[in-house]
């Protein structure tokens, strides 16, 4: 998927793997991660604990950070 804005992900435990251009690395604890705006991407957890991760969207000015009628 990708979103509206660029992003930051800041893995706490487990291990992450993101794929982008059909190439996945996995990330563990302590990990920053950033991905630019319109970047394709895909999240998975590929370890046998649960995977715990801040997300931190960055929009561009004057983009909603939470889009109306969302959940």
């Amino acid at each position: 998927h990708h979103r509206s804005g660029a992003a930051l992900y800041f893995i706490v435990s487990g291990t992450g793997a993101n794929t982008i251009d059909g190439k996945t690395e996995a990330r563990g604890p302590s990990s920053l991660i950033y991905e630019p705006y319109a970047l394709v991407h895909q999240w998975g957890n590929p370890g046998n604990e649960p995977l715990t991760f801040l997300a931190f969207n960055i929009n561009p000015e004057g983009v909603a950070a939470v889009l109306p009628g969302a959940p």
